[in-house]
């Protein structure tokens, strides 16, 4: 018996207006415990474009199915989020069937640097660390874009306003 953790990385414009340079987009981040044991300390580490920044205000982490409450670490360089002892008999931060849900926020930089192409990918990725009841070693696995396959990190495409000075018609060139 061991546990099996999932993860799914979900991102959409915050707005509804498609994904703008200078704009918010929304994740949504969802972690379970496919496996018939429970994780043990659980960590998940999100790592995102240098062209992003979270927004720490805007980070909420719910439970479901007994896992324990959330530690968060969140600033605009990234978050870090550390699952604590879940509720009830169970023994470990997310029992069998249970799962974290982390929704977070994150601003588009409006110049876009290092942006070469139009539109322009933007990935994140989050890593999940957990140890299981007999594996003391801790067990890594990676989020996933649930809209593709196989496992990847999960883009999106900002419209670039210019690439080039002679391209652009306001002073925003990249």
């Amino acid at each position: 018996t061991a546990p099996v953790l999932t993860a799914t990385l979900a991102v959409e414009p915050a707005d509804g207006d498609g994904y703008l340079a200078g704009g918010t987009v929304r994740y949504e981040l969802v972690v379970t415990n496919v496996g018939n044991a429970p994780a043990g300390d659980v960590a998940l580490f999100e790592d995102h474009a240098a062209a992003l920044s979270l927004d720490p205000e805007s980070v909420h982490v719910s439970a479901s199915g007994g896992a324990g409450e959330a530690e968060v670490t969140a600033e605009e360089a990234g978050l870090i989020v550390r699952a604590g002892p879940s509720s009830g008999s169970v023994n470990g931060a997310l029992p069998p069937g249970a799962s974290l849900t982390v929704t977070y926020r994150a601003l588009v930089d409006p110049a876009l640097g290092g942006c070469e192409t139009s539109p322009c990918p933007l990935t994140s990725r989050v890593t999940v660390e957990f140890s299981g009841a007999q594996n003391e070693t801790p067990t890594e696995t990676i989020s996933d874009d649930p809209a593709t396959t196989p496992v990847d990190p999960t883009p999106f495409f900002v419209e670039v306003p210019c690439l080039e000075d002679e391209d652009c018609s306001s002073p925003h060139p990249l």
